[in-house]
Parts: structure tokens; sequence; C-alpha cells
């Protein structure tokens, strides 16, 4: 291709990184801030989607046709294999 795919792929994963990095650094902040006030081991889970109990879709992307919709999967899953990405199309049976 012409990377057309890639034009609008690269912002979603780019906006993706950023997001995770403000993450990291709230949750950073908030784990110096309970050691100063001596609370340690509680159990959290993350947020933005990423605990295992907490997953919640980051970015949706819509695409016209089935065979697009696996084109920007193949993709994404190729330029930022440290997300998951799931495709989903109708027409086609559930177990295929």
């Amino acid at each position: 291709g012409t990377g057309k795919t890639l034009a609008f792929t690269i912002p979603i994963i780019e906006k993706l990184i950023e997001m995770d990095a403000a993450a990291s650094e709230h949750e950073e902040h908030e784990e110096d801030e309970e050691e100063d006030f001596g609370r340690r081991g509680g159990r959290r889970y993350s947020r933005g989607g990423r605990g295992r109990r907490n997953r919640k879709p980051r970015a949706l992307v819509l695409a016209p046709t089935r065979e697009l919709a696996l084109q920007v999967e193949t993709e994404i899953k190729e330029s930022a294999p440290f997300y998951r990405s799931v495709c989903v199309y109708g027409g086609a049976p559930i177990f295929k």
C-alpha cells in the first residue's frame, strides 16, 4: 500500500502511548503519597483499561469493509505489538 492505513493508525498509537505515560506518572505520584501516609500493600487495579478486571476499549476504528478492517488490524498489530487489538465484523460465523 501507499501508507494510507498508517496515516491514521500512527496518531492513534501515539495518543495511546501518551496516555500510558501520563497514567504511569500519575500512578507513581499516588504510590509516593501512599508511602508518605504509611499505607502499603493495598490492592489496586490500574486505570485506563489496562487492569485484568477493568479492560475497556481505548480506541475504536470503524471501517466500511471487512477487508479494510482486517488490514487496519494487521497494521496496528505490526506497528504496535505491545497493544492488544481485536477485529470485529459481521457476516461471518462466530467460531471462524
